[in-house]
């Protein structure tokens, strides 16, 4: 049975929108269907817009073997903080000096890494507690089924642009999302789930986020669950 979510627009809109579309989406019940753990937490994804974490990575992109070397590391830090005590490293990427995470959860915070191939599957795959990517791909959860571990979640995300109107919805996915969803019709028919076991859904404009998570609520939602 296919869960349906919500990716927040981090990069486009400020931390107080951020938490109102939360409450907006978790008011509306757009979350893991199914999803009822003892802490109800509602699970969120982060989103991607013109920025693309440039913050992150400084003033340009390093070649991709290094981002994944980078995030290589990165996750070594990251599963170490979680497993609880001090973190001490230092690398040509990264320094942490005695690093701890001090309110750690009950439930172990699971860890989910975005991919786009063979190469970061089998690299990241079975590190993972989730496999991101950006559109429902038979063919990535086929690999990642190979090399992930049993149970693992295989998380496609779906661009939506909901406007009201066709030719401005289309105007906004091509000048913001061009990258991402271009092989489906923008506003008029999605794509099937691909045999991942997650939907994340993407309104597409940071901006108009609450006027779809409303229709979200009372039509979309209702209808994704029907037909599933």
């Amino acid at each position: 049975m296919t869960s349906f979510g919500y990716t927040l627009m981090t990069e486009q809109i400020g931390p107080r929108e951020l938490v109102r579309d939360a409450a907006a989406a978790r008011a509306g019940r757009l979350r893991l269907r199914g999803h009822e753990r003892p802490l109800h937490r509602f699970p969120l994804g982060l989103g991607a817009g013109e920025n693309l974490n440039e913050h992150v990575v400084g003033r340009g992109w390093p070649p991709a073997n290094i981002r994944h070397e980078m995030l290589s590391k990165a996750l070594n830090v990251i599963t170490a903080l979680l497993d609880g005590g001090y973190v001490t490293c230092s690398d040509e990427h990264f320094r942490t000096d005695s690093a701890e995470v001090w309110d750690l959860t009950d439930q172990r915070v699971p860890i989910g890494v975005a991919v786009s191939g063979r190469q970061s599957i089998a690299r990241f795959g079975p590190r993972a507690d989730a496999m991101i990517a950006v559109e429902p791909d038979a063919e990535l959860v086929r690999q990642g089924d190979s090399a992930g571990p049993g149970g693992q979640r295989k998380i496609g995300q779906l661009p939506i642009c909901w406007v009201g109107d066709r030719d401005a919805a289309i105007e906004r996915a091509h000048d913001q999302f061009r990258w991402f969803g271009g092989g489906w019709k923008v506003n008029a028919e999605l794509p099937g789930t691909a045999g991942s076991t997650d939907i994340a859904l993407v309104q597409i404009g940071g901006e108009h986020q609450e006027e779809f998570l409303e229709v979200a609520a009372k039509e979309l939602l209702p209808a994704l669950r029907d037909a599933s």
